[in-house]
């Protein structure tokens, strides 16, 4: 969706910091929208499309991704389509751990986001993201627990038709450029934005430019 990470683009996400964390709000001298690059690539080419699981993600990345875009972050959500029978396919786990060591081989650090709560997927969402997150334990790569933000925010399935879109899958739309905590509670496509704005800002300055801490 257009809805996410699009924002990042022509926003500025860096006013709606509150806390200090020893870190600068942007990079020297510069906006997030000078640095970050992709937030419009939409389709295979650039790894991503409606209904893939991670299969089709694998098949795509090596040449159609990182040969010809090479990323330094990628930002992967790859998951709800895979359970959409109820069940984590066997083969979810190993192809997931592909697509990190391929990102990693190729000097890009994936940033994996666990799956958003799916209406009548209980377990099954549950297995999957227990996956993601032991996968990025064990590459030590970054996760963005977005399962874990939405269901604090909206517990007792409360995110149904409000963090989660009515069709109980998708994000839900809205300001996806606002992330002020009562609209972080209303849209789920704000929430994840700023969730994975805060994580690239993180490896921005402490894995691929430290040197600008001290350059602020």
């Amino acid at each position: 969706s257009m809805a996410f990470w699009t924002p990042i683009g022509w926003d500025e996400p860096q006013k709606y910091l509150t806390e200090k964390d020893g870190l600068p709000a942007t990079p020297p001298g510069k906006r997030w929208r000078d640095v970050i690059k992709g937030e419009r690539d939409k389709g295979p080419q650039h790894g991503n499309y409606s209904g893939w699981t991670a299969k089709n993600l694998l098949a795509a990345i090596d040449k159609k991704v990182l040969e010809n875009s090479k990323p330094e972050m990628a930002i992967i959500m790859v998951g709800t389509n895979d359970i959409s029978r109820g069940s984590v396919p066997k083969s979810y786990q190993a192809d997931l751990e592909s697509i990190v060591e391929k990102c990693m081989a190729a000097h890009c650090v994936p940033i994996l986001n666990t799956i958003p709560p799916r209406r009548g997927r209980d377990e099954a969402v549950q297995d999957i993201n227990q996956i993601i997150k032991s996968v990025a334990q064990k590459h030590h790569v970054p996760v963005v627990d977005f399962h874990e933000a939405i269901v604090k925010r909206r517990p007792d399935q409360s995110w149904d038709g409000t963090l989660v879109s009515k069709d109980g899958v998708h994000p839900s739309g809205g300001k996806s450029n606002i992330y002020t905590d009562e609209n972080l509670n209303d849209c789920g496509y704000a929430l994840r934005n700023w969730l994975n704005f805060l994580a690239v800002r993180e490896v921005y300055f402490r894995v691929l430019h430290p040197d600008d801490i001290s350059a602020r």
